[in-house]
């Protein structure tokens, strides 16, 4: 999956109960904050940011496969977005496509990158916000 720092900036302000039920498997990618995490290879930096990819043990994350601590963020795929929505994928990309569409006669910003829209739309989906380049309104 080809990553922004746009889509890493994203990510970083979502609330944090967006990621409430996350279970990771394997190939995750996650950032950490300015910590070492055991058992992993770093992939990049974003600011005081770790861009890591998730091999099946980690810290933090319980005996479950549950996310438990805030400094810890996945880092999902479009696939995956589509799954917490919970909507089919026909379904998902037909509402995708009008979101992006009323976003843009609406003059709101619209991100160039297909993970950054996706994750737009969902959380436009779950909260009713929208990303202003900078934050999440």
């Amino acid at each position: 999956m080809d990553i922004t720092d746009e889509y890493l900036k994203m990510i970083l302000a979502l609330p944090e109960e967006f990621f409430d039920g996350w279970k990771w498997k394997e190939g995750d990618q996650f950032l950490r904050y300015n910590h070492e995490c055991k058992y992993v290879e770093i992939q990049g930096h974003v600011g005081n940011y770790a861009l890591y990819s998730y091999t099946g043990k980690i810290c933090n994350i319980n005996e479950t496969g549950d996310y438990v601590e805030g400094d810890l963020r996945p880092v999902p795929s479009q696939e995956q977005l589509q799954k917490m929505s919970g909507i089919s994928a026909f379904t998902f990309i037909h509402m995708l496509h009008s979101f992006s569409e009323d976003q843009l006669q609406y003059g709101n910003k619209i991100p160039y990158d297909i993970n950054c829209i996706t994750l737009a739309f969902l959380v436009n989906l779950k909260y009713n916000y929208i990303w202003d380049g900078e934050k999440w309104i």
